[in-house]
């Protein structure tokens, strides 16, 4: 700052006249307490987030799915799931200590009986189709480096977390939802548009693979427990070819979760990962406990 000194001596000249030291004492520890610019902006996001999450409660129901949807259990990744043993709650909605007091209000269950009428009680899966808040901070604020004049692109954006999170947590220049369920899409829309997120937000409805010009002009990519419950497994190992093949730009960022290998095993196409991408480290020590199976890649 070119002024930063001449502020400094105002500063300076302020306090020296003040002779109460009781009074510039509290007076400096009033100065102590002005929030950042980084913390205004923060409490910031926080209020529009808690504005969002409360929208988007009245137009969905506790899992978040609509029935225009067909969940699939292909018993790839997630091999234990299936329709009697498995709670979709949306991370994005639904903090842990929410999830906690529905449980308690018997509106969620966590276990179910293996064997019905009998003792054997087998505990439920909890499965999230979006990130949380706290995965999103650490998704723009840690792992990913400064984004600013960049383009994020988000692969099933459902309803809109990254899209979010990337707007009040980077500078990305372009965000970008693909989200082939037109009423997700609308849902979107309504929140971009009420938040006033159009300056740096769209949403593009459809299949990925027609969206091929958006994944090779992306800097960043995200996918978040993107395809399995929506996609049977021949669709999986073609939309992966699709994307593999596609993003060739190299230093290409993804974050995916869960990993790219725990998600390619499966389908037997571990082998794309071979001189595509490369796993990027994170310092662990950063890492929440929530967002230990989000992963960074780099395409080589």
């Amino acid at each position: 700052m070119d002024n930063l000194d001449e502020l400094k001596s105002s500063f300076l000249q302020l306090i020296g006249n003040v002779d109460d030291e009781k009074s510039l004492d509290c007076f400096l520890n009033w100065i102590r307490d002005i929030p950042t610019s980084q913390e205004r902006k923060d409490e910031e996001s926080r209020r529009v987030f808690h504005d969002i999450i409360k929208d988007l409660k009245k137009s969905l129901n506790l899992n978040a799915t609509l029935p225009s949807e067909s969940i699939l259990y292909s018993g790839t990744v997630n091999d234990d799931c299936q329709p009697i043993n498995t709670v979709h709650v949306d991370s994005f909605l639904f903090s842990d200590s929410e999830v906690e007091d529905l449980c308690e209000g018997g509106l969620i269950q966590r276990n179910y009986c293996i064997k019905c009428y009998g003792t054997d009680i087998g505990q439920l899966n909890f499965i999230s189709h979006s990130c949380s808040p706290m995965q999103l901070n650490y998704i723009f604020r840690t792992a990913l480096p400064d984004l600013s004049g960049m383009c994020v692109v988000d692969i099933g954006s459902r309803i809109g977390a990254v899209l979010y999170g990337a707007y009040h947590f980077s500078s990305a220049r372009s965000i970008v939802g693909i989200e082939m369920n037109s009423d997700l899409c609308q849902i979107q829309n309504s929140i971009i548009e009420k938040y006033k997120m159009q300056d740096r937000v769209r949403i593009e409805c459809g299949d990925v693979m027609n969206f091929s010009d958006i994944l090779k002009s992306a800097n960043v990519i995200i996918m978040n427990n993107v395809f399995e419950f929506f996609l049977t497994t021949e669709q999986q190992k073609t939309i992966w070819k699709f994307i593999s093949s596609t993003v060739r730009q190299s230093g290409c960022l993804f974050v995916t979760n869960p990993g790219l290998k725990t998600s390619l095993k499966p389908l037997g196409l571990e082998g794309l990962l071979h001189d595509w991408v490369e796993e990027v480290e994170v310092n662990s020590k950063h890492i929440p406990d929530d967002s230990c199976d989000i992963k960074l890649y780099k395409v080589v």
